[in-house]
């Protein structure tokens, strides 16, 4: 007979599976009905025996992994002690016949997130909800997000579980106790835990939110295959981004903003020194001179403010803010008066709404100080007439000033079934006014040089350059010192 101290029992053979792939020795399983269930190694009497005298004779050993850094090294270290306590005990045959299951919960449960280390090691897993004792963990999927959050077969079923959950987690962010009702912190791996404990416990037991850093990032190529953003829209915004524009990327919450923000910030000179301020680590800037920030203590504003500003001093040729809130919007807005490129992204449901936001308190930005502002890309999540949700763009909004007050051109709009827009560059020429512009900054033909952006882009997709990295070497073909200036193109 088997036995499980894992997530309860998946019975596949009762659900409709539309997905499936390998997590580790785990199996995940995406159902029908909105569920990811688990499948995870089983342990008989025999090899439970045995995984129960190993972690008894290494707790001591275990307290000390404490002293070691990074997830890696513990694990190391782990896997070596139990080789060493197996030889003590001589059980070193036994152990070698069970070694990857014993492996496998010793890491999982001593060096990892215990019950929840399937959904930390799963990179489709963007966020991780466990929401009180008795109630199923759900997650964000990255590739179904056409069912909203997915039901695990994990459950926390009672105090001693949701203790034991609650303190490995406070390990994993450098904590020893909940000293206040809300307690947040970052992990070795970059993941941002939010834990609702103390006075402020729900009834059902204690709120968890682990937010994922997501080591890959989705490139220009990822999102052109997807139908996130076309050809045209990427080639305009690359071009825009080299003539120092000041663009916004708006959106709802999970619309994909901080995506095309890293997207549109990969597609840049890469000579350029880049400076990235973020609360938890999400973009993936390959640029060589990269200084990245992230604020800490997070949603601490007054530091968010301050090194925006101090960011002007640092010479930028690019200054990219994630996620702008509060007074800071208008240390940004100033920082791109001094002439480098800057991009940013806000909160916001609409074109309207953001520029609304943008002059009301506590931002309180002037329509005259608004006019520098280039360009607006509002995302959207559109459920497809398949049923699925797809991140795309709704609407590329350019921005000129009139008598320092911004007038409005929508330039690209659209839902899930298509896209209304310039469908080539001649139309885009005739409509934007910005192209020119940027093409007279940057001492270019603005129709060759938007030709040269897309042949780039289009060996993108065929050559596959799904890695950020592999993208970036592409792109950069096109800063060469011999390409061919505005002279040589009349």
């Amino acid at each position: 007979m088997a036995i499980r101290f894992s997530a309860l029992e998946a019975d596949i053979r009762q659900a409709e599976v539309i997905d499936q792939y390998k997590v580790g020795m785990a199996t995940v399983y995406i159902t029908s009905d909105c569920r990811y269930l688990i499948q995870e190694p089983h342990l008989s009497r025999e090899a439970y025996a045995i995984y129960s005298k190993l972690e008894d004779r290494m707790d001591t050993f275990l307290q000390s992994l404490g002293d070691i850094r990074t997830d890696p090294e513990r694990m190391h270290e782990l896997e070596g002690r139990i080789w060493k306590e197996a030889q003590k005990t001589r059980q070193a045959d036994r152990v070698s016949d069970f070694f990857g299951v014993l492996k496998y919960f010793i890491m999982r449960n001593k060096a990892g997130y215990g019950l929840l280390d399937v959904l930390v090691n799963d990179d489709q897993v963007d966020e991780i909800f466990v929401e009180g004792r008795g109630i199923e963990v759900a997650v964000s999927h990255r590739r179904h997000q056409e069912f909203g959050l997915l039901e695990t077969n994990i459950v926390i079923g009672d105090v001693i579980g949701t203790s034991l959950l609650v303190s490995n987690l406070l390990r994993k962010i450098g904590k020893t106790v909940v000293t206040k009702p809300v307690t947040e912190g970052i992990t070795d791996q970059k993941h941002r835990v939010t834990i609702t404990y103390g006075n402020a416990i729900p009834a059902n037991g204690p709120a968890i939110t682990i937010s994922k850093f997501q080591a890959k990032s989705y490139s220009v190529t990822d999102l052109l295959r997807l139908g996130t953003i076309s050809r045209l829209e990427a080639a305009y915004l690359w071009m825009l981004n080299d003539a120092g524009a000041f663009g916004l990327v708006a959106g709802d919450a999970g619309s994909g903003k901080t995506t095309m923000l890293n997207s549109i910030g990969t597609m840049s000179n890469p000579r350029w020194r880049v400076i990235t301020i973020e609360d938890v680590r999400r973009l993936h800037i390959p640029h060589r001179h990269v200084l990245a920030f992230d604020v800490w203590p997070l949603d601490d504003h007054e530091r968010l403010l301050q090194l925006v500003r101090a960011s002007r001093w640092m010479r930028p040729d690019l200054l990219m803010v994630d996620d702008v809130q509060e007074e800071e919007a208008r240390e940004v807005f100033r920082s791109a008066q001094n002439g480098h490129a800057v991009l940013a992204s806000m909160n916001c449901h609409d074109i309207d709404s953001l520029l609304c936001r943008l002059g009301a308190d506590p931002i309180g930005i002037k329509p005259a100080m608004q006019a520098i502002l280039w360009y607006a890309v509002l995302m959207d999540r559109f459920r497809s007439p398949q049923g699925r949700y797809v991140r795309r763009i709704r609407s590329i909004m350019e921005f000129d000033p009139a008598n320092c007050v911004p007038s409005r051109t929508d330039l690209f709009s659209g839902n899930a079934k298509a896209m209304e827009g310039p469908e080539s560059i001649e139309d885009l020429l005739r409509k934007s006014k910005l192209v020119r512009h940027a093409a007279e900054i940057l001492g270019v033909n603005p129709e060759a040089d938007l030709q040269a952006r897309i042949k780039l882009l289009d060996e993108c997709l065929e050559k596959n350059a799904g890695k950020v990295h592999d993208v970036f070497e592409i792109l950069k073909k096109h800063y060469r010192p011999n390409r061919i200036r505005i002279a040589d193109q009349k």
